[in-house]
């Protein structure tokens, strides 16, 4: 002990001062021969386990360990024996009643004065109520002292007036602090400035109330302060003893930084976690609804788009079914949102000219837009291209002019959509998310709306994050956004400010230029059947009906069946009549990829197109495996099927003068 402790520090024999310490322990502490026998065993040690010193010194330190953790002790040592020490080792013990505890057991080597180890100590702490304790027993000085010195935790000694007396080694690495130094100063200055008034009165207290032991803080914690004013979290138990007529406090401190670092996160992987499965659960209702929806809103789209054409212009009904038909536009935008939030919808990048798509958006967005808001578009020019979903870039546009529309808020005001090529050096594309330099598509939108403040545009791409009021935004719409960008190997910039409007970019990178074949842009305008035969079967009767009429329409002849079973059984009477069949995906007795695999063993040259309402990525690698020519979307019916039947076609025509040939 340090000369520089307290007179009434160094009134105390050092042995029984030290004594006193380990007995009054709230941790067991045990020490042993490096065979294992009990040697000493602290009040501590009864409380955890149960037995008596006299039941347990003599005895093997095995009576404490399960059967099946034997070798554990074994283990322990022969870690002694070589002079090592075991730190905090977790594992389970059995008490005297039988009850198995979870425990932290610390255990040093003890030396005589000649350097020899001559046994060993152990500090056990019982972690299962969270009690934080550390000590020592030993039955002579030097055991004593090591056992102290050993300890990994911090333990501290204070008299009646609050002056240190014992510093170990460990509270002075944890506190920044010599034991020399702080041997004869106040325990106080290891605690934060704010708790420093109610210290001395919540000692005093405590060492009237006759509690020998208690754990500190809730439960067990506190907030303590290093020499240098830096805090931190601790786990810390208090025991309160009188030594020849002087009253001693002890308190055992333990740095749980790590611990409460490991604890946060935790917090914030298990709240990954569930935002990861609310998104899961989110894709997993999208496209479990996309068909039943899409299926509906395709016969909507194609029924409304039909009866417009039998109406003579100016009829009375066609604004009724123009409504009809944007409506159903929206709903449309509103599943695919959903499925491009939760990464739930196919992609098909391809690379094509960046203008049709601005274009096609802004006549899309416009016919929903009140009269007192101007719209302004600035095209770019052809040749700038895009590898890219074409659906998804009209669903960023219309978010973005959506967003500008509402930041208006009811107002006149002007929406500006445009794009222009832009070539990032290295700084620039660096600054926009670490994207490759070089040229770029560039699309904007601005608005001269209301603007956002720096908190807001910090949150906006959160997943249901809105600022508008409830039942008027999901929150989903520039997530999706955001997850389209990134897909696309691109960047997203927001620039606003209150009051002065907003300016969203995306940066897209431009594709080498790819030259559009002749052959494919024609077959892409072929729009009349020309008489030929199509098999369609689909067990939705709406649906049935409405590509009927549509496809009669358009110059084909047109097979309807309602079950798969009835177009097989046609086609083994018939082999050659049907140029095509359109199967739907979804039908009670097989898929359209199993029907198109039995289409392929009878007749393998009749080319076979599937829709469906909710075209997966798996779908379509199953699809190619079967030989499908292609999939259609079933909301996109009244658009693409009859392009999508002219290429199939088209290519099954090639394919069969090729064939000729080789015979």
């Amino acid at each position: 002990m340090d000369d520089s402790g307290s007179p009434e520090g160094r009134s105390l024999p050092p042995r029984a001062l030290l004594a006193a310490i380990v007995d009054s322990s709230f941790d067991g502490v045990i020490s042993k021969t490096l065979d294992g026998i009990i040697t000493s065993w602290n009040a501590g040690a009864e409380r955890i386990f149960g037995f008596t010193p006299d039941e347990a010194i003599g005895r093997q330190i095995t009576m404490l360990v399960p059967p099946e953790r034997l070798n554990e002790e074994g283990w322990i040592l022969e870690r002694l024996r070589a002079g090592e020490r075991v730190v905090n080792f977790g594992t389970v013990r059995v008490r005297k009643d039988g009850r198995r505890i979870d425990v932290a057991v610390t255990s040093s080597p003890v030396c005589n004065l000649l350097g020899e180890i001559v046994g060993a100590s152990k500090i056990v702490r019982d972690v299962s109520d969270a009690r934080a304790a550390a000590s020592a027993l030993a039955q002579s000085e030097a055991r004593l002292a090591a056992i102290v010195d050993s300890a990994m935790d911090g333990i501290i000694t204070v008299d009646a007036l609050g002056r240190i007396v014992v510093f170990n080694d460990a509270a002075a690495a944890m506190l920044l602090c010599p034991s020399e130094q702080a041997i004869g100063g106040t325990l106080d200055r290891f605690l934060p400035v704010r708790h420093r008034q109610h210290h001395a009165s919540w000692m005093t207290g405590f060492g009237r109330s006759g509690t020998t032991s208690r754990a500190m803080g809730r439960p067990g914690q506190i907030d303590a302060c290093r020499a240098d004013g830096t805090e931190f979290p601790a786990e810390a138990s208090i025991s309160h003893v009188e030594v020849n007529g002087e009253q001693l406090y002890t308190v055992i401190l333990r740095d749980v930084s790590e611990l409460r670092g490991a604890q946060t996160a935790r917090r914030a992987l298990e709240a990954q976690l569930r935002e990861a499965q609310k998104m899961e659960a989110i894709g997993t209702l999208a496209g479990g609804i996309a068909h039943d929806v899409n299926n509906a809103l395709g016969a909507i789209l194609g029924n409304a788009a039909l009866a417009k054409e039998d109406l003579p212009a100016g009829h009375a009904a066609c604004k009724s079914i123009e409504q009809i038909d944007v409506a159903a536009q929206r709903a449309r935008a509103v599943v695919r949102q959903i499925l491009a939030f939760s990464r739930r919808q196919a992609q098909e990048l391809v690379v094509q000219p960046l203008a049709p798509i601005l274009i096609e958006g802004i006549a899309l967005f416009r016919s929903t837009l009140p009269t007192i808001v101007r719209l302004q578009s600035c095209p770019p020019s052809d040749d700038l291209l895009v590898r890219a979903d074409a659906n998804q870039i009209h669903q960023v546009l219309l978010n973005f002019c959506t967003n500008a529309w509402h930041a208006l808020r009811g107002s006149s005001g002007q929406i500006t959509v445009g794009a222009e090529r832009v070539n990032l050096d290295r700084s620039e594309a660096f600054a926009l998310g670490g994207l490759e330099p070089g040229a770029h598509a560039h699309l904007w939108v601005t608005d001269d709306g209301c603007g956002m403040d720096e908190q807001t545009r910090a949150r906006i791409f959160d997943p249901f994050f809105t600022t508008k009021p409830r039942g008027e935004g999901t929150g989903l719409g520039l997530s999706v956004v955001h997850s389209i960008v990134q897909t696309h190997a691109g960047a997203i910039v927001v620039k606003s400010e209150p009051g002065l409007g907003a300016t969203f970019s995306v940066y897209l990178p431009e594709p080498a230029e790819v030259a559009r074949p002749e052959a494919a842009a024609a077959a892409e305008g072929e729009v009349k059947g020309e008489g030929r035969c199509v098999a369609y079967v689909d067990d939705d009767e709406v649906l049935l009906l409405m590509v009927e009429r549509l496809l009669t329409r358009r110059g084909f002849q047109v097979l309807c069946f309602s079950d798969p079973d009835e177009l097989l059984d046609r086609l083994c009477e018939k082999p050659s009549e049907a140029d095509v069949v359109i199967s739907d995906f979804n039908m009670p007795k097989m898929t359209g990829i199993e029907l198109a695999r039995k289409i392929a063993q009878m007749t393998p040259n009749l080319p076979v197109v599937v829709s469906s309402g909710y075209i997966s990525d798996e779908m379509r690698e199953d699809a190619r495996l079967a030989g499908i020519s292609a999939l259609l979307e079933k909301e996109d019916v009244l658009e693409k099927l009859v392009p999508v039947l002219s290429r199939v076609l088209a290519a099954a025509n090639v394919e069969t003068i090729q064939v000729e040939r080789r015979d």
